[in-house]
């Protein structure tokens, strides 16, 4: 789900690289759409494994904050199956985005599915669903985190209503560096 603001500031980004030199087209990652679930489930488990190895869970679960211990408490009930089917979808999307990167030189999607809420905001809307901020804000760096692509967000916006936004520049691995402008 993508609010429309978003995606009105992020096509008109588009067209201002277009007119600076970009050439630009769409590129095809069918299995991103399973990124967000999996990588959460990969996420949790790992981070749950991290902290065990490292002897501070749950031997200081008293010094975590509440979402940091909910999250930590969540790791350990990944099933080994929802796990490894992290994993394929995992494998998928990567072998996607190395498909993708023979015919493009970067990928740029919205940082955000949506504008930034107002401080405090539990939760937004994007179209008639109501999200929660923290989820909403997490679900594009998921799909990135999990195609193991460096990226970066550049920040933007839309000068005449002052909203924030901003675009996700993803490069393939060890690229040579190229300016952006």
């Amino acid at each position: 789900k993508l609010d429309p603001e978003v995606r009105r500031l992020t096509e008109a980004a588009l067209r201002d690289m277009q007119k600076n030199g970009a050439t630009i087209s769409e590129v095809s990652l069918p299995h991103l759409h399973e990124s967000v679930e999996a990588a959460t489930h990969l996420s949790l488990a790992e981070t749950r494994h991290l902290h065990q190895a490292a002897g501070y869970f749950p031997a200081h679960a008293n010094e975590y904050s509440d979402e940091v211990l909910q999250r930590i408490e969540a790791g350990g009930k990944i099933t080994a199956v929802e796990y490894l089917e992290g994993l394929a979808v995992q494998k998928r999307v990567r072998a996607e985005f190395v498909a993708a990167f023979a015919n493009v030189d970067a990928i740029v999607a919205p940082s955000t599915p949506v504008p930034a809420p107002p401080s405090g905001a539990e939760s937004i809307q994007i179209g008639a669903e109501e999200i929660g901020v923290v989820s909403a804000r997490a679900v594009l760096n998921r799909r990135g985190n999990i195609a193991g692509r460096p990226a970066i967000a550049v920040p933007g916006g839309d000068p005449s209503s002052g909203a924030p936004g901003g675009r996700r520049l993803w490069r393939p691995s060890f690229a040579a560096v190229t300016r952006v402008r």
